[in-house]
C-alpha cells in the first residue's frame, strides 16, 4: 500500500516536507536514515496516527537506509531535530512524534484524567436503583461508574451492548437530579441519526414511565452541539456548554482538533461520558486520541472510570467470530479461516477476478436499484415534487419514504479504496455506464447519492446519503436529516441547492464509519493482500491498518456480510 491509496495524500509529500525541514532546521548530521523517519511519520498520518513505535511497528514503507530500527534512532538522535523545546519531532522511549501533535495529544489526556479525578454532581434525590438483571457485570460496572466518577470511557465492539448501557446511564441520571442538562452526541450526522434510532428502539422495552423520562432527549453531531461556523465554533472557553451531562458515541471517529474543542466547551462540573470501539479505523482527521487513550499505559491510569464491555449480543455465530479472529489474529489467520469455513446464512466469501465487477455482485446491484427505483416511481406520485417541499408532514407519504430509505439502509457496499480496481468508482461507473460521467440529470430514480461538503443551512453534512426522486423539473434529492433541535427530518432538497454530489452504490470503508446495515457486501481488492498472491509476508504489510479496514467493514453488518475477493496462498500460518 502506498502512501496515499487510502486517503488519497501525494506521494510526494515526505520528500517535500524532508527537504522543507532540511532547509529551516539543518541537522546536525545529515542522513538518508532522517528522510526515513519522515516518510514513516507522514505514513503513519495518513493512516491517521500521530505517533510510530519504533521497536512495536512495521515501517511498512520502502526504506532508503539500512538497519532499521537502530540506525534510524541513531541519526535521529545526532540530528537535533529532538533535542529541545523547539524541535520538531519528539522521541518518547521508542515512540517518536510530531512535537507539537503529541503535546496536544498528551493536554488531552491530563485534561481528561483531571476530569476523572472531580466528584460528580452528587444525588438530590435520595433514591437507591436496583440495576436491570439484563445488565452483565461490565454494564452495571458501568452504569454505577457515573456515581462516584466525573468521567466514563466505555469501549467495545460491536452488539456489546453499548447503547443499552447509555439508555441505563441516562436513566440513572435522570431520576437522580431534577432536569439536568443533558445532550448525547457523535462526530457526524450519519453515526448521531443511528444512536438516537438505537435509543429509540431500546427504550420502547423500558416502563412507561422511563419512556417518558427519556423521550425529550435528542441526538445532535458534535459540530452542532459546538456551534460550529465560519470562524471556528461559538460554544468555547469564553461561553461554554450548559451541560450537566455529555455522552458522546462513536469516539473512533473523534480526531484531536474536536476532542480539544469539546473539552475547551464543557464545564469542569459536567460528567463526560465516552464510547466507542478501539478496533475501528481512525477517524480522516489528524489524530486518533480514542486509539491513544486505549494504549496500555494510557488506559491503566484511568483506573475505575474505563470499562471494557466484551460479551456480545448481536451476530453471536459467525460475524462475531471471524471479526474476533480478525482482531486477535490478523489477516492471514482471518483468510485461512474464511477458506476453511463453509458458506453460512451469515457469511459467504466469493472468488471472483479481480480484473472485473463480479457477476454475483452485479446481479445484488441490479436488484437492489431497482428495488430503490420502485419506491423513489411511488414516492414521486404520492408527493408534489414540483412545489419543491423542504419538508414532508402527510403521513401516507412518510410511510412510502420510510419504506424507501429502509430498503436503502439494508444494503452498504463497501470497497477500502475510492480509485482503481474494485474501487468506489469502478463499481460505478460499470453499473452506470456511459451516465456516470453525464452526471446525476441520467441517474436512474432510486439511485443512492452522497453529499460531499457541510452545507448547514440545508441540515446537510459530508457523508449524508440520501437518494434519487422524480426526473427533469420534478427530480429532487431525498434525505433523512437531524434538525438543530435533535429531531430527525425527512427533506426533500432540490439538486441545484446541493454544492457537491456524488453517486453512492459503493463508499468507502472510511466514509461508512457510524453506519449499520442488514447485509455488507465488502469488495477486498487484491493487492491490498498481497501483490504476488503467493506470500504471508507481504499480507504482512500495512498489516495493522488493513485490519482496521477489514474489521470495520465486517462490523458494519448486523445480519449477513459478502467478501469478495481474489483466491491467494497464504502458506502456513504460525
Amino acid at each position: 500500500m502506498s502512501l496515499g491509496e487510502v486517503n488519497n495524500w501525494p506521494p510526494s509529500l515526505a520528500n517535500e516536507l524532508y527537504q522543507v525541514l532540511l532547509r529551516r532546521i539543518p541537522p546536525e548530521v545529515e542522513s538518508p536514515h532522517l528522510e526515513d523517519v519522515v516518510a514513516v511519520l507522514i505514513f503513519a498520518l495518513s493512516q491517521g496516527e500521530l505517533t510510530f513505535d519504533f521497536d512495536a511497528d512495521d515501517p511498512e514503507i520502502e526504506l532508503k537506509g539500512s538497519d532499521w530500527p537502530r540506525a534510524h534512532r541513531e541519526a535521529l538522535l545526532s540530528s537535533g531535530w529532538v533535542n529541545g523545546d523547539s524541535s520538531p519531532l519528539i522521541l518518547d522511549g521508542s515512540r517518536i512524534a510530531w512535537r507539537r501533535w503529541y503535546q496536544e495529544l498528551n493536554i488531552v489526556v491530563e485534561e481528561l484524567l483531571n476530569r476523572s479525578k472531580k466528584d460528580p454532581l452528587r444525588r438530590s434525590l435520595d433514591i437507591e436503583e436496583s440495576l436491570p438483571t439484563t445488565l452483565n457485570k461490565e454494564q452495571s460496572q458501568a452504569v454505577e461508574a457515573i456515581d462516584e466518577n466525573n468521567l466514563v470511557l466505555i469501549s467495545g465492539g460491536p452488539g456489546t451492548g453499548k447503547t443499552s448501557t447509555i439508555v441505563q446511564i441516562l436513566l440513572r441520571s435522570l431520576s437522580r437530579h431534577p432536569r439536568p442538562r443533558v445532550a448525547i452526541s457523535a462526530p457526524t450526522g450519519k453515526a448521531a441519526r443511528r444512536i438516537q434510532d438505537s435509543i429509540r428502539k431500546t427504550i420502547k422495552s423500558l416502563t412507561y414511565t422511563q419512556q417518558e423520562l427519556l423521550s425529550s432527549l435528542t441526538c445532535s453531531t458534535l459540530h452542532k452541539l459546538l456551534e460550529a461556523g465560519k470562524g471556528g465554533f461559538n460554544k468555547n472557553r469564553n461561553n461554554k456548554l450548559p451541560l450537566e451531562l455529555l455522552v458522546i458515541d462513536e469516539m473512533s471517529m473523534v480526531d484531536l482538533d474536536l476532542m480539544s474543542a469539546v473539552l475547551n466547551a464543557l464545564p469542569s462540573s459536567c460528567q463526560l461520558i465516552l464510547v466507542g470501539d478501539p478496533d475501528q479505523l481512525p477517524p480522516i482527521g489528524s489524530g486518533s486520541i480514542w486509539h491513544w487513550i486505549q494504549t496500555e499505559g494510557i488506559i491503566k491510569r484511568f483506573k475505575q472510570c474505563s470499562v471494557h464491555l466484551h460479551r456480545v449480543y448481536r451476530n453471536d455465530g459467525d460475524l462475531e467470530s471471524l471479526s474476533r479472529v480478525l482482531r486477535e489474529g490478523g489477516l492471514a489467520l482471518f483468510f485461512q479461516q474464511i477458506s476453511d469455513l463453509a458458506n453460512t446464512p451469515t457469511f459467504t466469501r466469493h472468488l471472483s477476478n479481480p480484473r472485473v465487477i463480479p457477476d454475483a455482485l452485479t446481479q445484488k446491484l441490479n436488484a437492489h436499484i431497482r428495488r430503490l427505483e420502485l419506491f423513489a416511481k411511488q414516492l414521486a406520485q404520492s408527493a408534489s415534487l414540483a412545489n419543491n417541499p423542504l419538508t414532508i408532514d402527510d403521513p401516507n407519504t412518510l410511510l412510502v419514504i420510510e419504506e424507501c430509505l429502509s430498503s436503502l439502509e439494508n444494503l452498504l457496499v463497501l470497497s477500502p479504496r475510492r480509485k482503481g480496481l474494485w474501487g468506489v468508482e469502478h463499481v460505478h461507473k460499470h453499473v452506470l455506464g456511459k451516465s456516470y460521467e453525464e452526471g446525476l440529470s441520467s441517474w436512474p430514480e432510486g439511485f443512492p447519492v452522497m453529499c460531499g461538503k457541510n452545507q448547514p443551512e440545508l441540515g446537510l453534512a459530508n457523508g449524508d446519503i440520501g437518494l434519487i426522486v422524480g426526473n427533469n423539473n420534478t427530480r429532487r434529492l431525498l434525505f433523512r436529516l437531524v434538525s438543530d433541535q435533535g429531531k430527525m427530518l425527512i427533506r426533500l432538497i432540490h439538486p441545484a441547492r446541493v454544492l457537491v454530489l456524488e453517486p453512492a452504490l459503493a463508499i468507502t470503508i472510511h466514509k461508512s464509519q457510524g453506519s449499520e446495515s442488514k447485509h455488507v457486501i465488502i469488495l477486498w481488492p487484491e493487492d491490498l493482500n498481497d501483490k504476488s498472491q503467493n506470500s504471508v509476508d507481504s499480507i504482512k504489510k500495512n498489516e495493522s491498518y488493513k485490519v482496521k479496514l477489514l474489521y470495520t467493514a465486517i462490523t458494519r453488518a448486523s445480519q449477513k456480510v459478502d467478501l469478495f475477493n481474489r483466491r491467494f496462498s497464504l502458506g502456513s500460518v504460525k
